[in-house]
């Protein structure tokens, strides 16, 4: 019986080996560099992810000071969407593919993500731009285009200039106290101050309160190290789900945190209701966006553009929302997008 047990053991080691590595060349076959990949993670950059206080958006920083730093391309392996993937490292490349060729290269992974159309959380997270395709991106992209021109980022300034105040005395309180800063921690607390402030109307001061209910869900979402959803447990089934899918059938991995998902979604959704039965004006990213799909024009500006770019995005947004109820703020696509937009 044992040695029954050891020989299929043995023999579903051999086929989940082979069925992960049998690839692991194609990019060596095609002349191409390559990271060597480990099985059963792959490359480089899952194992840093896994072993490493590395949040997901800088695993791939672990290449920097290799031979393949040099390299304009190379290949990876372990990459969530296909297994394998191509690593851009050289600007004008990147140009050239999100310019000139971009029709070539319109859509973005999706990071091998399935959604659960059951799951609230995964509904909010497949309609941000980085999980929309085709048409549906192209629309949606027209309609946040004008929301970000330089004049109305202008009026955001105000806004801003509090949460910079907040920057300038945290550094100016750890200078007096001969305090180390850690530069990555304070910019990012200060970004998500702004974020705060712009997107959803919350005034926080994460200097102050770096545990407050904003930056504390945000951090989960982010997967970010430190936070219950990047601990080395959830990213190590987060990179299991993404080589063996399977595995999601044994234990929960949840394509984004739903709890932090769901509490982003309601505070902004509150925000919305407030400022259409209070008819408050804070000219944020939120009202921008409300004007975009209410069609509402700015008279003082009209017409007016500060430079070409505003030109272009100057997009007449007035009939968005006839043809059935692709913009309409009281749906479920609303709701959701507005969070990840």
């Amino acid at each position: 019986m044992l040695v029954d047990i050891l020989i299929f053991l043995a023999a579903l080691f051999l086929f989940l080996y082979y069925r992960g590595t049998k690839n692991w060349n194609k990019f060596k076959l095609r002349g191409i560099p390559q990271a060597k990949p480990t099985w059963p993670f792959g490359s480089a950059q899952n194992w840093k992810l896994l072993f490493s206080k590395t949040g997901i958006s800088e695993q791939y920083r672990v290449f920097f000071g290799t031979e393949l730093e040099k390299e304009k391309i190379f290949g990876i392996y372990g990459h969530p969407d296909n297994d394998d993937a191509l690593i851009i490292n050289d600007l004008d490349l990147a140009k050239r593919m999100l310019i000139k060729d971009f029709d070539h290269f319109v859509d973005r992974s999706d990071f091998g993500v399935k959604l659960d159309k059951t799951s609230e959380a995964d509904m909010v997270f497949g309609h941000s731009f980085m999980m929309q395709k085709g048409d549906d991106w192209k629309k949606n992209r027209n309609l946040m285009t004008p929301v970000f021109t330089t004049g109305k980022l202008k009026l955001m300034y105000s806004i801003l200039e509090k949460c910079g105040t907040n920057l300038g005395d945290f550094i100016e309180d750890s200078s007096n106290k001969d305090l180390e800063i850690d530069a990555k921690d304070a910019f990012g607390k200060f970004a998500l101050d702004g974020i705060a402030s712009s997107g959803f109307g919350i005034d926080s001061n994460s200097f102050k309160e770096p545990k407050n209910s904003f930056r504390t869900q945000v951090l989960e979402v982010q997967r970010a190290p430190g936070s219950q959803a990047g601990s080395n447990y959830e990213m190590t089934k987060v990179v299991l789900k993404g080589i063996m899918p399977w595995i999601e059938y044994i234990v929960s991995v949840p394509n984004i945190p739903p709890k932090a998902t769901l509490f982003l979604k309601n505070i902004l959704l509150k925000t919305i209701k407030h400022r259409e039965t209070s008819h408050l004006r804070r000219n944020d990213i939120t009202d921008l966006i409300l004007d975009q799909l209410e069609g509402k024009k700015e008279k003082a500006t009209e017409n007016k553009f500060e430079d070409e770019f505003e030109k272009d995005a100057a997009i007449d947004m007035s009939s968005v929302g006839t043809n059935g109820n692709t913009f309409d703020k009281d749906k479920p696509w609303f709701q959701m997008h507005f969070c990840y937009s």
